[in-house]
């Protein structure tokens, strides 16, 4: 199994240490935890709870720990595409995400979450844009959720 990416964790990311449950192998909660740097604080799901939820097989806290590509900045797009469609496709994107969140996105400042890499490019298709959209960078981390992530250099 690979070693976990653990940069860009969430400092309020939530452990699990169950490891008599079936999924752990596969958990992000506990793969976090048992890869975990020392911290001055950690926090952990109750075990009691998870039972009242109906226990490990059907645990509302399971996260997949696979790997996904977090990717930043896309400004370039700009520089190939016509005016009125630039202009078109920031417009929509700012109405999604708000102005503070779109231009971080589009400078690289927070790293672009598989969910809105999508949007960005489902919303360049419905402009028919065929300019292939190609990001700055990438990043490959297990999915945190839909945090903000800022950028580390």
């Amino acid at each position: 199994m690979t070693k976990l990416n653990l940069k860009y964790m969430p400092a309020d990311f939530t452990f699990c240490s169950r490891k008599d449950c079936k999924r752990h192998e596969t958990c992000l909660h506990w793969r976090a935890y048992m890869e975990r740097p020392v911290m001055e604080r950690a926090f952990f799901y109750d075990h009691r709870w998870i039972e009242a939820q109906g226990g490990t097989e059907k645990c509302p806290n399971y996260t997949d720990s696979t790997p996904v590509s977090y990717v930043c900045g896309f400004k370039n797009i700009f520089d190939s595409i016509p005016k009125t469609q630039a202009t078109e496709l920031r417009d929509r994107l700012i109405g999604i995400y708000g102005e503070y969140n779109y231009y971080r996105y589009f400078r690289g400042e927070f790293l672009t979450p598989p969910s809105v890499q999508e949007t960005i490019l489902r919303t360049a298709k419905e402009l028919d844009i065929s300019t292939p959209i190609q990001f700055h960078a990438t990043e490959t981390m297990p999915y945190w959720g839909e945090y903000k992530i800022k950028r580390k250099k």
